[in-house]
């Protein structure tokens, strides 16, 4: 499954988006805070996408 990741990153402004591959949403949360690259990510929303 493919979903949409929007975050911030502290301290900018701004929102952002990207797409991961994940089985799930709480898989695809864990692979955003367990990436040293993308660790520091505030979520605002996972979404699933077709």
């Amino acid at each position: 499954m493919k979903f949409e990741i929007m975050y911030e990153i502290p301290p900018m402004r701004g929102i952002f988006r990207t797409e991961i591959n994940a089985d799930s949403i709480k898989d695809a949360e864990e692979k955003i805070r367990l990436n040293p690259e993308t660790a520091n990510y505030r979520i605002r929303e996972i979404k699933e996408i077709q």
